[in-house]
């Protein structure tokens, strides 16, 4: 809970700072749940996981349709990569990701949102080696972080609750990255007013 509301505080904080002196009224605050096609590349190999997340934020109108906000985000998805090096076997297992991203979009409809993000991420990872009795073994456990980015749209069923699809790519600083498809549902709430029809 700790690094959650590390990521979560630095969010919000990235957004108070970031906020134009023009936007003319709140979106809404939102949180939502996911479920994620996940893969997970590492070793000059991959592997495919489903993995469950979810994601709070805040948004505010900047004009008519354009939309401004910033979010913290977890994706728990344990994908792990075992690949022959040399004489042995390398592994290396991705845990969670903690993300803080700055979001912008278009309402391409009253009830539709297509944005892109970009952003942080944190991902804990484990890496371990079993090699013969000549070179041995390691084992290492870690956290790394780097840049995420990607995309989505958020479609809003009726004023308070909404489904999203989104697809992001994150790159760590430890030769690893992941590809990452949802889709979630989710509620807005504290919005100045509902959305027009």
């Amino acid at each position: 809970m700790t690094k959650l509301n590390l990521v979560v505080l630095s969010a919000f904080a990235m957004g108070l700072a970031t906020s134009p002196a023009n936007a003319q009224e709140l979106r809404g605050f939102r949180a939502d749940a996911s479920i994620a096609a996940d893969r997970f590349y590492s070793e000059g190999n991959n592997a495919g996981k489903l993995g469950f997340g979810g994601s709070l934020g805040v948004d505010a109108f900047v004009g008519n349709n354009f939309v401004l906000g910033v979010e913290a985000s977890l994706l728990n998805s344990r994908a792990e990569n075992i690949t022959r090096d040399g004489a042995g076997v390398a592994a290396r297992k991705s845990f969670e990701e903690w993300g803080g991203a700055l979001r912008a979009g278009v309402m391409t409809s009253p009830l539709t949102l297509v944005y892109g993000k970009v952003g942080v991420a944190w991902n804990e990872q484990r890496k371990s080696f079993d090699a013969d009795a000549v070179r041995g073994d390691y084992y290492n456990h870690y956290n790394t972080r780097g840049l995420v980015i990607g995309g989505g749209v958020e479609h809003m069923l009726g004023d308070r609750f909404y489904v999203k699809a989104e697809g992001r790519y994150a790159n760590y600083r430890t030769n690893s990255s992941r590809l990452t498809g949802l889709i979630g549902v989710g509620v807005l709430f504290g919005q100045s007013k509902p959305p027009v029809r």
